[in-house]
C-alpha cells in the first residue's frame, strides 16, 4: 500500500501500488465535488449529477431504463410498408421509386432521400444510387437540395 494525498481535500489515504498513478482522490465525494440537483427528463424524478457530466452532455436520465425509454421514442421512425413483392416486405418509398423509374430495382440499387427525410416519398425527393454512394451521402448528413 502507498500513502497519497487527496488533491481536493488534502487528507491523506491510502491505495494499493498499481492503482498508485491513478489514486487523486481520498473518496467519491472528492471525485465527483459538489453534485448539481436536476430532474431526470424522462421520468422527472429528482437525480444529483456532477458538474463535469452534465458540461459533457451527459447525465439527463436516472436510470439506463429512462434513456432508453426516451431514445426509444425520439429516434425510432416508422417507414409505411408499401406491401409485399415476392414474399419481400417493400417500403412505399421503394415501390413509388420503381414507378416512377418504369422498372424494378436492380441488385445493388438503393433509394436516397434528397431531404433526408425518410417520411418525404415523393418522386421528386428520390434517388436511386448504389450502396456505396448512399453511404458516402449519409455521411455528409446534410440534404442534396
Amino acid at each position: 500500500m502507498i500513502v497519497r494525498t487527496c488533491e481536493k481535500c488534502g487528507k491523506e489515504f491510502k491505495t494499493y501500488n498499481y492503482r498508485a498513478a491513478k489514486s487523486r482522490y481520498c473518496s467519491y465525494e472528492c471525485y465527483w465535488g459538489e453534485k448539481v440537483k436536476t430532474n431526470c427528463a424522462t421520468c422527472g424524478k429528482e437525480i444529483f449529477i456532477p458538474p463535469s457530466r452534465i458540461a459533457e452532455g451527459r447525465g439527463k436520465y436516472c436510470s439506463r431504463e429512462c434513456s432508453t425509454q426516451r431514445h426509444k421514442h425520439n429516434v425510432t421512425v416508422k417507414r409505411r410498408v408499401g406491401g409485399i413483392t415476392n414474399g419481400k416486405r417493400r417500403f412505399d418509398y421503394q415501390i413509388i421509386a420503381e414507378n416512377a423509374l418504369g422498372r424494378p430495382l436492380k441488385k445493388g440499387e438503393v433509394v436516397h432521400h434528397l431531404d433526408l427525410n425518410p417520411r418525404n416519398s415523393e418522386p421528386s425527393n428520390l434517388v436511386i444510387c448504389t450502396q456505396s454512394f448512399h453511404r458516402y451521402l449519409h455521411r455528409r448528413k446534410e440534404p442534396c437540395l
